[in-house]
């Protein structure tokens, strides 16, 4: 939905935007980035993807909650980005886990026993 508001540049989006000094250009870059992040977290697969979206997310809730400090807008802004932060951490917690590659758990070996790369010598 906030890609939505973004993209379209709704008045209250433009409005905050503006409220922060941020230039309204913004607003494209960071709905593009929202959108294709909620795209990565819905469909199944792609989990290094899947933790860049989750990255994402977190620098976009970070940085609305240092932008709402320092412009100082008022408690209940910034009780809304720490909500949000707070959501996109617990699903982050929650989501099972994001793992690309099977794990060989045999142990590497020993220098007594030939690792069996290649021929060996007579």
């Amino acid at each position: 939905m906030a890609a939505y508001w973004d993209l379209l540049q709704s008045d209250h989006v433009r409005g905050v935007v503006e409220n922060l000094r941020y230039a309204a250009y913004l607003l494209m870059i960071l709905g593009a980035w929202k959108l294709a992040g909620a795209v990565a977290l819905v469909i199944p697969g792609f989990p290094t993807i899947k933790e860049w979206a989750y990255s994402g997310a977190l620098i976009t809730y970070t940085s609305a909650i240092a932008s709402q400090v320092i412009i100082g807008t008022g408690i209940g802004a910034l009780v809304a980005a720490i909500v949000l932060l707070a959501l996109t951490v617990a699903s982050w917690a929650l989501h099972p886990p994001l793992t690309s590659v099977p794990r060989d758990e045999s142990p590497p070996p020993t220098r007594d026993e030939p690792d069996n790369d290649g021929p060996t010598s007579a």
